[in-house]
């Protein structure tokens, strides 16, 4: 009973009264398990996911339920996540946040790797990981979903290819994590050098059309702490002053600033999308300032949508 006097049955039983509910990849055991609290809590449950669904809780980002959740009309306007969200708001007897709750980008995929130097490797893998997949160092025709590679060539590459495991870039890991669920892997398959060219050009534009989203989004939101005691630079190129100047809204409204110089208080040198820095100038930076993390520009769009600081070796640039 709480202070209105209301006993636990009653309160359990209105707690979702406004869900409606699909699962998708759960065992059936924990499927039965998960439908019969959110039944308990007052959720509508329905095996078909249609545009009534609120709440769809995922044991695995395959599958096709999954993937009409990445596409209109349904995009955004479905809660992904885990059964453990379920089970806490059942055991709490409170209707928890749903964002602590999510079902991670790369959940029950399993990853191989090919192409990229140790360093390099260990970055992938630690991401692959940290997003909910599993990094699988052998590839294997049944064991392992898809294949990150840095270019179209190579032993694994010509043997996914002939398993037709999905063979996909580096940018299909990065942007998955940016975003913070699956990327569609048909828009990152590798190809030749001249389509390769323009998927840069236009996740460069991606980028920045999400950074431009999230500065109005933020007038609608609190001021957070994702960049405290963070001294950025924007690394010098082409970039549309619009972008530079949105990028410094993110930075204030997360207690960061920008430097319009490089100085050795500058902490994060920020690569835009459109620059491929050579070894000199990663060097030159790091010279300049007092080992400054050198990141992509993606490093604040994620901060900034997560509201905390990302780990930057994710976004390192190498």
């Amino acid at each position: 009973m709480n202070l209105n006097g209301e006993p636990a049955t009653t309160r359990l039983s209105g707690l979702m009264k406004s869900v409606v509910l699909c699962t998708t990849g759960l065992p059936p055991g924990e499927r039965e398990e998960i439908c019969e609290m959110a039944r308990a809590m007052g959720a509508a449950v329905n095996d078909n996911l249609s545009r009534m669904t609120t709440h769809l809780v995922c044991a695995t980002v395959k599958g096709a339920k999954y993937d009409a959740t990445m596409h209109s009309p349904l995009r955004g306007q479905i809660y992904l996540v885990t059964p453990e969200y379920v089970r806490c708001c059942h055991t709490t007897i409170a209707r928890l946040d749903e964002r602590k709750y999510p079902t991670l980008a790369l959940s029950g995929l399993r990853i191989s790797i090919s192409g990229f130097e140790s360093a390099s490797r260990e970055v992938l893998r630690e991401a692959i990981v940290a997003t909910g997949g599993a990094y699988i160092p052998t590839l294997n025709a049944g064991t392992t979903d898809v294949l990150v590679a840095r270019r179209a060539t190579g032993a694994k590459y010509h043997a996914a290819a002939a398993w037709n495991i999905p063979c996909v870039s580096r940018g299909w890991l990065d942007d998955s994590l940016i975003y913070g669920h699956r990327r569609d892997m048909r828009k990152y398959t590798l190809s030749d050098v001249k389509l390769m060219g323009k998927r840069k050009r236009d996740l460069g534009l991606e980028i920045e059309n999400n950074i431009a989203e999230l500065v109005r989004a933020t007038h609608d939101t609190c001021v957070s702490r994702a960049f405290d005691s963070v001294i950025a630079f924007v690394a010098e190129c082409s970039i549309p002053d619009t972008v530079r100047s949105d990028i410094d809204v993110l930075l204030s409204y997360g207690q960061g600033t920008r430097l319009p110089v490089l100085a050795a208080a500058v902490t994060h040198v920020i690569v835009p999308p459109n620059l491929s820095p050579t070894s000199y100038q990663i060097t030159h930076w790091s010279q300049h300032t007092n080992s400054a993390h050198v990141v992509k520009a993606s490093w604040i769009a994620a901060s900034a949508t997560s509201g905390s600081r990302q780990p930057e070796v994710f976004f390192a640039v190498c």
